[in-house]
């Protein structure tokens, strides 16, 4: 039900480049996920894997996660009826068949926290071994499709830590940690984290074919919006290929408030009407170190102003006041762009209209497809944490909503796009 929709995936501007790095068509860079694109290419190589093999991988890994999560707390016969209606629900639908690294962190951080609960009220010590390393392997390839989330990540290898503690006989352990167990498996967890990040950064720095930057990004939105609270040129004067934002009055047309890329690449509306500047995608180090000379110092100077754009982006985040970002998967652009058209019309026609049912007045989406919808549900899991609850709902409840409060608010720190807006399918299709 959830393949034969978006059969061979759904493929927007990102995805099209992943595909094109496994093809061989473009170099692997570290604008996207560098470690995962050797991977698919190597899939690609080998084995002849394009997007409907990895869409199905990345279907079957949000599957199981779902699944584990609901078995936790639920016998096998309830979880299996209730991963159905979750991952049919609209926001999960219209997102799972988009072939890209947001789906994969969120497929694999759901198996990780799957993973957790699960070795959690395991018996057996073999399993739970097997299931602390499956997760432990699950959240680093979570960061390695999205670095920036590795604070989702951060506390399932806080709960997978704990149940490695279980694991070893406590009269082996010292006696700091057996008398402190929550402090180690925090500490232990960070550490986690950490090595995963070293290691993920560092095989992407070994197999990226070129450097891109992507830090960029951040420091531009951040000075880009700076640039227009004080009306002062803040970002460094560059090559006109390198930055294109050259002028307050540039920065006013390029700079947009979910999305600081056309600081730097031309938009594809100018390209189309020949009106793009020239730019260079690779930026030399000397000009990257001057552009975060410039974010920090920006920073330094107006401490104020940049906490207030940090919470507008934190509202983006929550999807307060702006339109949510996948109303619909982005509509594949394969008849555009010459790749396969969708395997199954029917399946896809009949996918379509069900998303519409979700679509709102507008075409812009209901409550169901705002994240402050799903931050109010995250409260809710915190309470059924509390402890009048038995331990594998706790578990349940509050690994999940620990993970989704943990990446709004670190991406909003760290992150440089806010969501994009609907692609405007829904409003087509619904003549608005």
């Amino acid at each position: 039900m959830l393949l034969a929709p978006h059969w061979p995936g759904r493929l927007n501007a990102d995805a099209r480049g992943l595909l094109a790095i496994a093809r061989g068509d473009l170099p692997i860079v570290d604008h996207w996920t560098a470690s995962l694109s050797w991977l698919w290419r190597r899939g690609h190589e080998w084995l002849g894997v394009e997007s409907g093999g990895v869409l199905l991988l990345q279907t079957c890994t949000l599957v199981v996660g779902i699944y584990l999560v609901l078995r936790s707390c639920l016998g096998r016969p309830a979880a299996a009826l209730l991963t159905l209606p979750v991952t049919l629900a609209p926001a999960t639908f219209g997102f799972v068949g988009l072939i890209g690294r947001d789906s994969w962190f969120v497929a694999a951080t759901l198996l990780a926290v799957g993973c957790a609960v699960t070795a959690a009220r395991s018996a057996g010590r073999q399993r739970r071994a097997g299931l602390v390393a499956a997760g432990l392997l699950a959240g680093t390839v979570a960061i390695a499709a999205r670095q920036n989330g590795f604070t989702a990540v951060a506390p399932v290898f806080v709960t997978l830590a704990a149940v490695a503690f279980t694991l070893v006989d406590a009269r082996r352990l010292p006696s700091r940690i057996a008398s402190h167990p929550a402090i180690a498996a925090s500490a232990t967890g960070a550490v986690a984290t950490v090595v995963a990040m070293v290691a993920v950064t560092g095989t992407d720095r070994a197999v990226r074919e070129h450097a891109l930057h992507p830090e960029s990004l951040t420091f531009l939105y951040d000075l880009g919006y700076l640039t227009l609270k004080t009306e002062r040129q803040l970002i460094p004067r560059l090559p006109p290929d390198g930055v294109l934002a050259q002028t307050p009055e540039e920065v006013r047309r390029l700079w947009l408030p979910h999305n600081a890329l056309y600081m730097r690449v031309p938009h594809p509306e100018e390209i189309a009407a020949g009106t793009a500047r020239k730019a260079r995608l690779v930026l030399t180090d000397e000009e990257v170190a001057a552009i975060s000379r410039a974010w920090r110092q920006a920073i330094i100077d107006h401490p104020v102003d940049y906490l207030r754009g940090r919470a507008f982006l934190w509202r983006l985040q929550a999807g307060i006041g702006h339109t949510p970002d996948y109303v619909r998967a982005a509509p594949s652009e394969v008849d555009k762009y010459g790749y396969e058209p969708p395997a199954i019309p029917a399946a896809s026609a009949v996918s379509d209209r069900y998303s519409l049912l979700w679509a709102g007045s507008s075409g812009n989406g209901g409550f169901v497809h705002h994240a402050w919808f799903y931050l109010l549900v995250c409260v809710g899991g915190l309470i059924l944490a509390l402890p009048r609850f038995a331990a594998p709902v706790r578990a349940a409840a509050a690994l999940p909503a620990a993970a989704v409060v943990m990446i709004i608010g670190g991406r909003t720190v760290i992150w440089s796009y806010g969501p994009r807006r609907c692609c405007g399918r829904c409003r087509r299709r619904s003549g608005r």
